[in-house]
């Protein structure tokens, strides 16, 4: 409850130690991605055949990793619509709420 009070009250305690830089933030996560966003040196490079691109987070690398096989993707079916999906029930969300103007469908029951 603590943390969560921090987004009403901006109160920032988790400041970037980075020389010149002025970001802070309510949550130790939010700082560690600011700080591999914006100071890391480390990047993955895709091994991909004539592609060049790098990342500064292993997950950026695996989404983009997933362009190369388009076979594992799920296009949406909207005629027109180039928008690709890892997942089936991403496309079905996308289709429902960008082409039928209609809002995402809510879970009826908890889950187990």
């Amino acid at each position: 409850m603590t943390i969560h009070m921090r987004t009403h009250t901006n109160t920032k305690p988790y400041k970037c130690h980075f020389t010149n830089c002025e970001y802070r933030s309510c949550f130790r996560g939010a700082l560690h991605n600011h700080v591999i966003s914006n100071h890391s040196q480390t990047t993955f490079k895709c091994n991909h055949i004539d592609c060049n691109k790098t990342f500064k987070t292993s997950q950026g690398l695996r989404e983009h990793v997933f362009s190369h096989d388009p076979d594992s993707m799920f296009r949406c079916t909207v005629d027109g619509c180039d928008q690709w999906f890892k997942k089936l029930y991403h496309r079905k969300v996308h289709v429902r709420t960008v082409h039928s103007g209609l809002p995402p469908e809510t879970r009826k029951t908890p889950r187990p």
